[in-house]
């Protein structure tokens, strides 16, 4: 997935506040398509009721000698987004894009396709995602978001809105990105937190898995703490801190508390937010003491930190522009 989206996509996304909006139609079809086609010039052309020059304009605008070197990219890329952008990942991201997409065209009585910041997998929460989009409405920027929460399924809200310069991209600008993992430390489990926490039944110690969080903040090789088959360039990733805390959820002969830690850095590869909290945990239940994550990140070894926790204690918290 990492090499579709930085190879054509990004490029596609990048230029395309230089495109005419007979070129923004090209790009719109080649970023949202998902099918493999016949990609020949006069078969897009008539499929986009356009012309070869325009299609031939658009691949020159994005920075290819012509449509043809374009699409000679684009289909061994496409072939990659086939093989990566498979499972949960694609019908997450599918799933809110196209109810976003089509809920912001049927209000706005526009064609409308958005550009997110973050993927993420099934079963993971957001509160902080950002998307842009255009639109020539005349409603103001910031009463978007209520007009438009009305119109969607409830467990999606438009928190606030406002209008960006031609040239902001969601993904591509300079980020800091906060997730937070939860866990329910208890013996019993909480109906409410079934699919908002990580049940983990023996006490956890918070001040050791603080202790060896900070082991990780700084810029490192976290190739111990990131999905094994990773297609990232680079392990190499800054994290500017982490925090572990931890809140009473029930009490009683059984209490239970809410244990969050909280990563912020500048970005984070496959699983890695996970493999953190799984290797915390271990410290807080005392496998290991706090000062072993030294080694594990040292080791650039995936086999030597902790598991992939579920998913569904996951949450991408907030995006920063810097």
């Amino acid at each position: 997935m990492e090499y579709y989206v930085k190879s054509v996509i990004s490029i596609i996304e990048s230029n395309y506040h230089k495109l005419t909006s007979a070129e923004k139609t090209v790009a719109d079809f080649f970023i949202h398509n998902n099918q493999n086609t016949d990609f020949s010039s006069s078969h897009i052309a008539e499929l986009l009721y356009t012309s070869k020059a325009t299609l031939s304009r658009f691949a020159k605008k994005i920075g290819y000698r012509g449509y043809q070197e374009f699409i000679y990219q684009y289909e061994n890329t496409f072939e990659e987004k086939e093989e990566k952008i498979t499972g949960n990942t694609k019908i997450v991201l599918n799933a809110y894009q196209e109810v976003l997409n089509k809920t912001l065209s049927r209000f706005l009585k526009e064609e409308i396709h958005i550009i997110g910041a973050s993927r993420t997998d099934s079963g993971v929460h957001s509160f902080g995602n950002v998307a842009v989009f255009d639109s020539e409405t005349t409603i103001p920027p910031e009463k978007l978001c209520f007009a438009l929460n009305p119109q969607l399924p409830e467990d999606i809200r438009i928190v606030s809105s406002e209008q960006v310069p031609g040239d902001f991209h969601p993904r591509y600008c300079d980020t800091r990105k906060t997730y937070e993992y939860h866990i329910q430390n208890g013996k019993i489990p909480l109906p409410t937190e079934r699919f908002y926490s990580h049940l983990v039944i023996f006490p956890l110690n918070i001040q050791a898995m603080q202790e060896a969080s900070q082991y990780l903040v700084g810029t490192h090789d976290f190739k111990s703490f990131c999905a094994a088959k990773t297609q990232a360039q680079t392990t190499v990733r800054t994290v500017t801190g982490i925090e572990v805390e931890a809140h009473p959820l029930s009490e009683g002969e059984y209490p239970s508390k809410k244990v969050i830690i909280r990563v912020t850095g500048e970005g984070f590869l496959y699983n890695m937010v996970r493999i953190i909290s799984g290797t915390l945990i271990k410290v807080g239940l005392g496998v290991y003491p706090p000062e072993h994550v030294k080694q594990i990140l040292e080791a650039c070894d995936r086999s030597q930190a902790g598991e992939t926790v579920p998913a569904k204690g996951l949450f991408l918290k907030k995006i920063e522009y810097l």
